[in-house]
């Protein structure tokens, strides 16, 4: 039969719509459609040449095909740190690009296992519920078709999980939302042995764009779902694609599925990542990057399209990243990407935790409370996000919860993990905090009295290599902040119009901020001891403020180390500064003859800092400083635990004989003296006094707590007059209660 040519026209035009598409390119190619689609007896779902919406894609997009120079291949695909098996080849850290091939309910990689693999698949159903990235390991036990077999499956830590004996079928819920599909494929679809992995993480849901639903295959991900290969209408987070003119034109646009400038598409299915503010336990996207002493304007990372927000896309790429550890971090070192708008780190001289040499910076894994898994990528060395784990890391206690401040673990135990027992730093100090003496780091010991933290004491972001030295030759600077202690907040005080022992108001006080920090180490012991951070309510002489008599406490530092006091040791300036200090001979400290190395240089313009005092009691290499000490007072040197109840006769068995001579002064070698104790005539708080020579007084108002055991009736002194080392006589200098100098006199008492 004959067709006229008017009825082959009208029927195709009734198998064509009105008006044909067009299709942006590059995706116009010589015989247009028919690169993709085939009319009739297609292997593949909407008419595709190739089963499956993902090997349409990589059909051209492969090595060799006609869309080589973006070619991508399985392994590109990430698999990102943590939560991955330590115990499956191939399960390493890795990949370039976002997964093609994953739902909400993680993505499935078939393991092998059995003499004849079976031929039946595994498919990923629901959405993952749970706070923990986690590896289920499904394993055949049970031959047979999907409905028959049985299976045992067990799930990584943290998360865990486990089931015996469970039958297969079309819908088998594992836990925590996750369920799978077991879907027969020829002959005996499962055979024992055989294993999947099933990868799932946190905070992922389905979109609920419903053309990108439209287009998931039991709810897997697929190139089609963010890329519409026929337009190129929708705009991408690349502010330097083309602009968009209509069907044909765009080219370089990405074909998106949605408008994505702003991470549209990202934060859909990415929600729980989707945050203006840090404290919901991730790294904020869709805000301005703040200008301030901690941030900059990032120059290297791009920010949202139209906008000077920071987003998800200002971080990540979605294909053929630099980074190949599964992050699909535009930058491959972590720590470049951070500082790109971060700036309290010092990574370029390096502070000791930004060392990209050292693999002690690697995070080793929480031993302490967090559950957070190792890094091991090098590239990570000295990397901002050992500690701080970018989208956050759960609360071990309250998992529902992140550890604030994006970190790995909270307090002191994120110190610990690698300053601990057997941690890989090389200064550990968390025995330290376990002796009879020591800082209260740890939060159960903070009740009640004044909270203390590892960072009141050094800053993880400025900390030099190293530990306090105790060797230099004292000098003027000596107590100014070095090594670990750099970038710490402090108080600094104004002794200014002070008089002799007067104490410190409130108004004399100033908080340095971490930024700059504090000059000089004294200022950081400040903030805590002294009346400038004592419990609210109690004076530092332990008297309540309604009046009544409150126990001790201690004593308040700034008061004592105030250079208008007349004696004290040189903390805050050289001794020769004391400007309320009487002058013998021109010096107002001691003589060199009086000290002991390296003690006996410098002396007058020489200062000291508390840790020459108060330190471990364990011996370099250890972590030098007050963390904690079996000796009283953390007192630091030999003898410690003898003070101050020692005799003139046993001098050299005293502490004070750790810096001090004896024989330069004549009270000190006199016979009848050889049974006294230094406290008969000196405070037993020896930081700084009312008096000269830190004399104490029984007779005056010093307080008692500068008296052996609280008791004034310990002191002999009652008045003292200061002289030359040699001129002291029998009742000129000293009046006692001892019964030797009962009738002398003297200029000073308290």
């Amino acid at each position: 039969m004959k067709l006229h040519l008017k009825s082959l026209v009208f029927a195709v035009s009734i198998l064509l719509p009105a008006a044909a598409p067009a299709i942006d390119p590059p995706h116009v190619t010589a015989d247009l459609c028919g690169s993709c689609h085939i009319p009739h007896s297609s292997p593949g779902g909407n008419l595709t040449a190739v089963a499956g919406d993902a090997n349409v894609c990589l059909s051209c997009h492969q090595s060799g095909g006609s869309a080589s120079t973006l070619a991508f291949a399985s392994s590109d695909q990430a698999l990102p740190y943590p939560g991955l098996p330590t115990n499956v080849v191939g399960a390493a850290a890795s990949g370039t690009s976002h997964r093609w091939d994953a739902s909400a309910a993680g993505h499935v990689q078939f393991l092998g296992g059995a003499v004849t693999p079976s031929t039946g698949s595994v498919k990923p159903l629901g959405t993952y519920t749970g706070y923990y990235p986690k590896v289920y390991t499904l394993t055949i036990t049970t031959a047979g078709a999907a409905g028959v077999a049985r299976f045992g499956w067990s799930a990584t830590i943290p998360g865990g999980g486990a089931g015996t004996n469970v039958l297969t079928g079309v819908s088998v819920l594992l836990d925590a939302g996750v369920s799978v599909k077991f879907l027969d494929g020829a002959a005996t679809s499962f055979q024992p042995g055989d294993k999947w992995n099933l990868y799932v993480r946190a905070g992922v849901r389905q979109p609920t764009n419903t053309t990108m639903l439209a287009h998931m295959v039991d709810g897997v991900v697929s190139c089609s779902a963010c890329h519409d290969g026929h337009s190129q209408e929708f705009a991408p987070f690349d502010a330097t694609a083309p602009a968009y003119g209509g069907r044909g034109t765009g080219s370089g646009r990405h074909f998106m599925r949605m408008n994505t400038q702003t991470d549209q598409m990202c934060v859909d299915c990415h929600a729980g990542m989707n945050a203006t503010n840090a404290l919901t336990g991730t790294h904020p996207v869709g805000i301005k990057t703040p200008v301030d002493a901690k941030h900059k304007s990032p120059t290297l990372l791009p920010t949202q399209t139209g906008t000077t927000n920071f987003g998800c896309l200002s971080c990540h790429d979605v294909h053929k990243t630099v980074s190949t550890d599964g992050k699909l971090t535009r930058v491959a070192s972590s720590r470049s990407l951070c500082i790109d708008c971060h700036t309290l780190a010092d990574t370029a001289t390096p502070a000791a935790h930004f060392s990209t040499t050292n693999s002690a910076t690697l995070w080793p894994g929480g031993r302490r409370g967090s559950l957070l898994p190792a890094r091991t990528n090098v590239l990570d060395r000295g990397s901002c996000v050992n500690c701080h784990p970018v989208h956050g890391w759960p609360d071990t206690a309250a998992p529902t919860n992140h550890y604030p401040k994006l970190l790995a673990d909270f307090e002191e135990r994120m110190c610990f993990t690698c300053h601990g027992t057997n941690g890989p730093a090389v200064k550990q100090v968390e025995a330290d905090f376990a002796k009879r003496i020591h800082h209260r780091v740890v939060d159960a010991q903070q009740v009640g009295v004044r909270s203390v933290e590892c960072s009141d004491c050094h800053n993880a972001h400025k900390a030099k290599v190293g530990s306090v030295s105790f060797t230099n030759t004292p000098t003027a600077t000596r107590n100014v902040v070095d090594g670990p202690m750099l970038g710490v907040s402090g108080v600094a005080v104004n002794f200014t119009a002070l008089t002799n022992f007067q104490a410190i108001t409130t108004n004399l006080f100033t908080l340095i901020p971490a930024n700059p920090g504090a000059t000089n180490e004294y200022q950081i012991c400040f903030k805590c001891h002294s009346s400038y951070g004592w419990v609210a309510g109690v004076a530092p002489n332990g008297v309540s403020t309604n009046g009544s008599v409150a126990t001790p406490i201690e004593t308040d530092l700034a008061l004592e180390f105030s250079p208008k006091n007349k004696s004290g040791h040189p903390i805050v300036v050289g001794l020769d500064s004391y400007s309320n200090s009487i002058a013998v001979g021109g010096k107002r400290g001691l003589l060199a003859a009086a000290m002991k190395a390296p003690w006996n240089v410098n002396l007058g313009t020489q200062t000291m800092m508390c840790a020459d005092c108060h330190s471990t009691d364990a011996a370099l290499p250890a972590a030098q400083g007050p963390h904690g000490s079996a000796a009283q007072f953390m007192l630091r040197g030999t003898n410690a635990n003898n003070w101050p109840n020692v005799t003139l006769a046993n001098y050299n068995n005293s502490w004070c004989a750790n810096c001090h001579n004896k024989s330069t002064h004549r009270g000190h070698s006199e016979g009848d003296h050889s049974s006294s104790q230094c406290y008969v005539c000196h405070i037993v708080v020896p930081h700084g006094g009312k008096m000269s020579r830190l004399i104490a007084d029984r007779d005056g108002t010093m307080p008692a707590r500068y008296a052996y055991n609280n008791t004034l009736t310990t002191v002999g002194m009652q008045q003292f007059t200061k002289a030359a080392v040699g001129s002291y006589t029998e009742n000129a200098n000293c009046r006692t209660s001892c019964g030797h100098h009962a009738t002398g006199t003297g200029t000073e008492n308290w």
